[in-house]
This record gives structure tokens, C-alpha cells and sequence, in this order.
């Protein structure tokens, strides 16, 4: 039995934006945080309207001897202004699938018809998923 798997999306033309965390400084002994040790917690391409972007999110880590967060992660909040945590469609796509299905009254197949013409590679089962 053949088992199905989701296509990669790498895209090497693909806008990249890198977050880093907004908070540089430890919360406790207020020194500045390190990024040796840290890699990115989040890496993934992002399919929206406006094309495919290729999102990478950075972690910061307290390395203070002796403080009470050392070793504690401070992650990069923003690249959720993008997309939801585990999904690969933005919050554009979201919105498009709720107000597609609410609005107009459309079935999985009709919203997923739609979007593979406006250049979003998806299928009903994803779409069921978004809504």
C-alpha cells in the first residue's frame, strides 16, 4: 500500500525573512542573550497570496553562570504575523478558506479548485483542515 506524502516545498527563489527574538536581554540578570547553542526553532515555506516566502525563526539563550534562566530559551515571536505554528499556508490563505466557506457558502472542492488556480498548490483535505 502506498502511503501519501506531502510534496517538499523547497523553493530556492523564495523570499527569506529571518526572525530573531525581540527581547535581547535576559529577564533576570539583564545581560545580554547569546545565540551560540540556539538554531532556528522554526523553519518552513510559507505558501500566500503574494508568493511562496521561506520563514526562519531564531532563538536566543541565557548563558549567565549562576542566573536563574540560564540555559532558558527566549524564541522569535514574529514570524507568527505569518503563519500558524505547524501550517505551511499564511494567514492570508486562512483567511481566504474561512471566508470562503462562511461567506459564500463554498464546498472544500470549489475553495480548493479556486486557490490551485490562484497558484496555491492544496488539496480538500488541507482546505478541511485550514477551515
Amino acid at each position: 500500500m502506498a502511503v501519501g506524502r506531502r510534496p517538499d516545498r523547497y523553493n530556492p527563489e523564495a523570499l527569506r525573512l529571518t526572525f530573531v527574538p525581540e527581547i535581547e536581554r535576559c529577564l533576570k540578570c539583564d545581560l545580554p542573550l547569546s545565540s551560540e547553542g540556539s538554531t532556528a526553532h522554526s523553519a518552513k515555506t510559507v505558501q500566500t497570496f503574494h508568493g511562496a516566502v521561506y520563514v526562519v525563526a531564531y532563538s536566543r539563550v541565557c548563558v549567565t553562570p549562576g542566573c536563574a534562566c540560564q540555559g532558558h530559551h527566549y524564541h522569535a515571536s514574529g514570524h507568527l504575523k505569518l503563519s500558524l505554528p505547524y501550517s505551511t499556508y499564511g494567514l492570508d490563505v486562512v483567511a481566504h478558506v474561512g471566508l470562503q466557506r462562511d461567506r459564500q457558502h463554498r464546498q472544500f472542492l470549489e475553495i480548493t479548485a479556486g486557490l490551485n488556480a490562484l497558484g496555491i498548490a492544496i488539496n480538500d483535505h488541507s482546505v478541511g483542515r485550514l477551515y
